[in-house]
């Protein structure tokens, strides 16, 4: 199988097609982290993580993880609006 992946992660090396696919990638998988002055550790730089199981986006403030995850009950809500329905024969 030949795969045209010209666009490859610096820390995983997972191989994309596109180079949004790459950011998007890079920006759920690998958010970028700091150093905490007070304890020297590690952390990362965006705090606010989607609560959502499936949904792995961070956030640097409250508002906008609030707005994203309001994004997420619209769709639910829609979903269950409309459900599916069987075709009458």
């Amino acid at each position: 199988m030949n795969i045209d992946a010209s666009h490859g992660c610096p820390t995983c090396k997972k191989l994309f097609k596109t180079k949004p696919g790459l950011l998007q990638h890079v920006a759920q998988s690998h958010p970028p982290t700091t150093v905490d002055p007070v304890t020297n550790q590690e952390r990362p730089l965006f705090k606010f993580q989607c609560s959502v199981d499936y949904c792995r986006k961070v956030f640097a403030t409250k508002a906008r993880l609030t707005t994203h995850e309001s994004e997420h009950a619209a769709g639910e809500s829609k979903s269950q609006a409309a459900p599916f329905s069987k075709p009458k024969f």
